[in-house]
């Protein structure tokens, strides 16, 4: 099973990353709450679903990476 990032939305497509690759698919293809920055991963039979634990696990890093960066930036001091 592929998993896919969708990149963005144009017109009726949504563009999607795999492996730094990008691959075009109609948006009709896809599950109606598809939209830019989801997971979606592909099944052997062709269809598409939203992968909610892998969006869940990503927005969690970018969190905690956001966090780490702030508080290195901010270096406690009351400058």
């Amino acid at each position: 099973m592929k998993k896919y990032a969708v990149d963005r939305i144009e017109g009726e497509f949504a563009i999607l990353n795999f492996k730094g690759k990008c691959v075009k698919i109609p948006l009709k293809n896809l599950p109606e709450e598809v939209t830019e920055g989801v997971i979606i991963k592909k099944h052997f039979l062709g269809n598409y679903e939203i992968d909610y634990n892998a969006a869940n696990t990503l927005k969690s890093e970018a969190l905690k990476k956001q966090n780490a960066l702030f508080n290195k930036n901010t270096g406690g001091s009351n400058d």
